[in-house]
């Protein structure tokens, strides 16, 4: 059995998931510019966000003008990544997709692989080979 929860889990908690668990504001921003420094990502190369939620830090990444792809298990909680960047002028390309299955990007066509409280829900064998 995997110790991934439920998606369920995570759909029941999205309206209220920034309100709860959301980042500090200057946080998000100071983790957005570190992946950008160091994936040396210019708007050119795209970052892949695994677990991307309800967007804390990737709404950042994409205000600083970068590719950026999303994905989550938890339609609900990219709803709520959407509703935030819509309000912010943003549309960001947001996928519905299981981490623990095939990511939905093609070989090589983003530059940096980022997850901020996501990863260690995965197998590092999975996460290596995707």
């Amino acid at each position: 059995m995997s110790d991934v929860p439920q998606v369920s889990f995570f759909d029941a908690q999205a309206a209220s998931f920034r309100a709860r668990a959301g980042l500090p504001a200057r946080v998000k921003s100071a983790v957005a510019a570190a992946v950008v420094e160091i994936g040396r990502l210019v708007p050119a190369r795209s970052v892949l966000d695994v677990g991307a939620g309800t967007g804390d830090i990737g709404l950042e990444i994409v205000a600083s003008g970068i590719g950026y792809i999303g994905f989550d298990a938890s339609s609900a909680m990219l709803d709520e990544f959407r509703i935030a960047a819509d309000e912010a002028g943003f549309s960001p390309r947001l996928v519905v997709a299981d981490a623990g299955e095939p990511w939905p990007v093609a070989p090589g066509s983003v530059a940096v692989v980022f997850g901020s409280r996501s990863l260690h829900w995965l197998d590092p064998a999975h996460v290596a080979t995707q």
